[in-house]
């Protein structure tokens, strides 16, 4: 059980105890074994009480990383500093960005200056991404342009530089990425570069990441009046619901909006999915009968009806997936015209039909609820807020601070002690450099 169910990034999920409670109704005594890349002594507590390991027992390897220089720079221009390090620097390379948008245009200006590289995001097509992948682990490109969703699992051993374009949000998800370079054991970079803007762009992030209950309360408002969902109520059918056009109506935040449908999602309240691998589903609504008698008067469907109970013999009782192009080939005929017969059946009150559209699509879990009084945790909110902004506080700390050895402040956040210094850090570096300044 990994660390990831208690947090990925800046995204604070909490301790998987349904899952344990579940575990425990089963059967008693079931060995548990959590595992973790990166949790230092609060989160390694919190995951063995949180499951109720009756002793502790911890099994942990060192974080120090001897081959892998970190560095910190505050720029005046990032892109200039970024073709200098590209450019000195010729192994792949993984640049980590805050943002897809960032992520398009980091990887077309390096493009545009002769640099093999590409973006790498969610919002790219699953096989596409697979095909990045592939090509930059086989050293067809040299450069991926990334956001967070780009790493897990990822051991190519040549990553010679990974660079971040912005400050980080915590120690955790910078020592994952930063340790992405070096795996060969072959001396590595990993180098922060940053402004003054930075600063007040991770606050506006974090208080992004951790919207007030008043902004929950609204969305939720919103949504329910976006599809007229009255109090109370419980679809039984899912929405069609494009986040972009709800978010122009409401002139909302998009990437908030996002946060915090994600939010009501983890409250079990709504789910967003992607329909583009749910299949159309059919219901007869009327019995036997008077479905043989519809038959009788309107023989242009006769044929049609008796595929649909040939193929599918709980059409009656429930709603049954279909797949319109398997109809369009018993009947020879287009997958629209599969689609038009349908929708006529259910005008005439014989089916009810509910067809796949492309796209999102939004599902209520639960009743409409008054959005003054969702049951939602404030005192569970601001911790979660608080814990996010010491995080952010530490790793601002360590970007500012001058004069300890890098890879000494990473290890003691993990709570572990090295006497000597890396050598290898721009901090050390200076060091260095001052003492023989001194002689």
């Amino acid at each position: 059980m990994r660390h990831i169910a208690f947090q990925i990034g800046d995204i604070i999920l909490g301790p998987p105890i349904d899952l344990y409670q579940k575990l425990e109704t089963q059967k008693k005594n079931i060995p548990i074994l959590a595992l973790t890349a990166t949790a230092n002594k609060s989160v390694v507590d919190d995951i063995q009480n949180n499951l109720n390991f009756k002793e502790k027992n911890l099994i942990k390897s060192t974080f120090l990383r001897e081959n892998l220089s970190y560095v910190a720079i505050n720029c005046n221009s990032k892109k200039k500093t970024l073709l200098n390090l590209l450019n000195k620097f010729k192994s792949s390379v993984i640049i980590y960005v805050s943002s897809r948008k960032e992520s398009n245009e980091i990887a077309l200006f390096l493009k545009n200056n002769n640099i093999s590289s590409t973006s790498y995001h969610a919002g790219i097509d699953f096989k596409k991404r697979i095909k990045i992948q592939e090509e930059w682990t086989n050293n067809l490109i040299r450069v991926i342009v990334a956001t967070n969703a780009f790493g897990l699992g990822i051991n190519k051993e040549d990553i010679r530089l990974i660079i971040h374009m912005q400050i980080p949000m915590n120690m955790e998800s910078y020592y994952q990425e930063a340790g992405r370079a070096g795996r060969d054991g072959k001396t590595a970079y990993s180098f922060i570069l940053y402004d003054r803007l930075d600063f007040s762009k991770n606050i506006h992030n974090l208080n992004i990441w951790h919207p007030e209950i008043k902004s929950i309360q609204n969305i939720y408002q919103k949504i329910c009046d976006y599809l007229q969902i009255g109090i109370h109520e419980l679809p039984d059918e899912d929405f069609q619901f494009n986040i972009s056009s709800f978010c122009n109506r409401y002139n909302l935040d998009i990437k908030q909006t996002f946060i915090i449908i994600n939010f009501l999602e983890k409250e079990e309240l709504i789910k967003l999915y992607d329909s583009k691998n749910i299949k159309s589903k059919i219901k007869i609504i009327i019995s036997n009968a008077e479905l043989y008698k519809f038959q009788i008067a309107n023989s242009y469907f006769d044929s049609f009806i008796k595929i649909l109970l040939r193929n599918y013999p709980n059409i009656y009782t429930n709603f049954v997936n279909i797949i319109e192009t398997e109809i369009e080939k018993n009947l020879n005929t287009k997958t629209q015209s599969v689609r038009d017969i349908l929708i006529k059946l259910e005008q005439k009150g014989v089916i009810k039909y509910k067809q796949n559209e492309v796209g999102m699509q939004l599902r209520f879990l639960q009743n409409r609820k008054d959005s003054e009084k969702l049951n939602i945790s404030k005192e569970k909110i601001l911790n979660k807020k608080k814990l996010a902004e010491e995080k952010l506080d530490i790793i601002i700390k360590y970007i500012n601070n001058k004069n300890k050895c890098r890879s000494q402040n990473i290890l003691k956040y993990f709570n572990e002690e090295v006497n000597e210094r890396c050598n290898i850090c721009d901090n050390c570096i200076a060091q260095k450099k001052k003492n023989l300044n001194d002689i």
